[in-house]
């Protein structure tokens, strides 16, 4: 396995295990994890199309570095595309949370998104040296 794949396949590992294990909301003293955050969505925002993008963000940060994971390990390569998604619904997750009253980003999130930027970084490096 190419080194590419290597450094896509771990980030992408790294990133669920970022998204399964740490706290991704911050609410007053309180901190949610993925396994909490479904249950709460509906105390911490008011609003169904605010639920409803909160589940679809959720779910993003699920499946997108498996998704990115899948193509790296199947076709050696992801697209562009593909390659943007972790990062993106990690961004959109954090900026959202920084301009709500009440929730705010947590550690894990953070992480995230450092860890999606690091891959996407990495991506785009290799791609430039072919």
């Amino acid at each position: 396995m190419a080194r590419y794949q290597t450094v896509t396949l771990a980030g992408c590992v790294a990133m669920l295990a970022i998204a399964l294990l740490l706290p991704l909301v911050n609410l007053m003293s309180y901190r949610f994890t993925m396994a909490d955050l479904p249950h709460k969505i509906g105390r911490m925002v008011k609003g169904d199309v605010s639920q409803i993008l909160g589940y679809v963000l959720l779910l993003g940060l699920l499946l997108s570095p498996i998704i990115v994971a899948l193509y790296t390990w199947s076709r050696g390569r992801a697209p562009k595309t593909v390659i943007l998604l972790p990062l993106l619904f990690a961004a959109v997750l954090t900026v959202l949370l920084l301009i709500a009253s009440k929730p705010s980003p947590g550690m894990g999130l953070w992480l995230y998104l450092v860890v999606a930027v690091a891959v996407v970084a990495w991506q785009i490096q290799e791609r430039k040296a072919f």
